[in-house]
């Protein structure tokens, strides 16, 4: 995946720059934009340092995030 795509709440590939709507908790968000945020963290369990993708939803009046 590109850095400056990704998907909308309905799988849809869409750049960072476009305005899109998103379904999140059954109400509707206009003027949507996304970007890919990384994060790394260390599990105790395994040792392992891991990577995690999210995608951050910036709207008209919210802003929040979906696990990849």
């Amino acid at each position: 995946m590109d850095k400056n795509e990704c998907k909308n709440l309905n799988g849809t590939c869409v750049s960072k720059d476009s305005k899109f709507s998103v379904m999140h908790e059954g109400k509707r968000h206009d003027n949507c934009s996304c970007s890919i945020q990384e994060r790394h963290y260390e599990s105790f369990s395994q040792k392992a340092r891991e990577l995690l993708f999210s995608v951050q939803y910036s709207c008209e009046n919210k802003t929040f995030s979906n696990r990849l």
